[in-house]
């Protein structure tokens, strides 16, 4: 069984960082097609858009929110778009999917939610301890939910 915490004879001598083993990070591209998202979309996004537009005439999806829609699909699909790239300093070959940048799309929503995440801690916020506290009031008196 493999200990968690070094013994004394290991905590008095530490491997160095450079004999240390380094492990190999690689890029493992997402899978567009075994996402239940693009896969419903693909099969029924015409099926709901019609269905959205016949029950009510006066009522139209916005314009935008099937353009979103539309653009899942191709999201990160190699046979949509790609550019090659070449590490510097390994010469190794990447091949990165174009994305559609939208705000329904998860992958690319959950990119840029990392991205501005990223810019407030390094660029907005000062690096000082934070602390996360939760608000509640409670309600005067129970609410009814009507369905």
């Amino acid at each position: 069984m493999p200990l968690l915490f070094p013994t004394e004879s290991e905590a008095a001598n530490p491997i160095p960082i450079a004999a240390a083993p380094q492990l190999a990070r690689t890029y493992h591209p997402r899978d567009p097609s075994e996402s239940a998202i693009v896969t419903l979309l693909r099969d029924h996004l015409d099926f709901f858009l019609a269905a959205a537009d016949s029950d009510d005439p006066t009522w139209r999806l916005p314009a935008f929110v099937e353009r979103e829609l539309r653009a899942i699909i191709p999201c990160g699909d190699l046979s949509h778009g790609f550019v090659r790239l070449e590490c510097t300093s390994c010469r190794g070959p990447r091949v990165v999917s174009f994305s559609c940048k939208g705000r329904l799309c998860p992958s690319c929503a959950g990119r840029r939610m990392n991205e501005q995440a990223a810019h407030l801690v390094d660029r907005v916020l000062p690096n000082i301890p934070y602390r996360q506290f939760r608000f509640e009031a409670a309600a005067s008196r129970p609410s009814r939910n009507v369905y």
